[in-house]
């Protein structure tokens, strides 16, 4: 799942059950990722809050796990944060041609990605940063068979 433009991320918006929002944007090779993006808590003048549906709350979704990403593996460039996040996503027949990488984002995943990255980067073997990380089981396996893609 690469993006014609590495350093943007075009995010379609899906409701709490991971449908697409018959609202958002959508397709590929346009769109990157797809993220919640209906009934989002969200500020509102007036010191309040109110649900809110739009692909302006599900692109802040997208921009939160990039940046705890970075906080993870501070060496990770933009390329490589759209490639995690396409790795990393929970893919789904229905989401298949409506972004390149085909699901969800997962936040949880993603970022488990970028630390094992950011360990590994700092000189630890790949198989003592999964056990820091707390990793077990098959999504260890799948996280630790991507962090060559981004390690060299």
């Amino acid at each position: 799942a690469k993006s014609q433009l590495p350093n943007l991320a075009i995010v379609s918006a899906a409701d709490a059950d991971g449908t697409r929002a018959d609202y958002s944007n959508y397709g590929t090779p346009y769109a990157t990722h797809g993220a919640r993006g209906s009934d989002v808590m969200s500020s509102v003048p007036g010191d309040r809050y109110a649900m809110m549906s739009g692909t302006s709350m599900a692109s802040p979704n997208v921009v939160a796990v990039a940046s705890k990403m970075l906080l993870m593996d501070g060496a990770l460039r933009p390329e490589q944060l759209q490639s995690m996040l396409a790795d990393t996503t929970d893919a789904r027949e229905d989401w298949s041609k409506l972004t390149n990488s085909g699901g969800l984002v997962n936040a949880t995943r993603a970022t488990q990605l970028a630390g094992l990255t950011g360990l590994v980067r700092q000189g630890v073997d790949v198989t003592a940063a999964a056990d820091r990380l707390g990793l077990t089981g098959a999504e260890r396996e799948r996280l630790v068979a991507l962090v060559p893609d981004y390690v060299g």
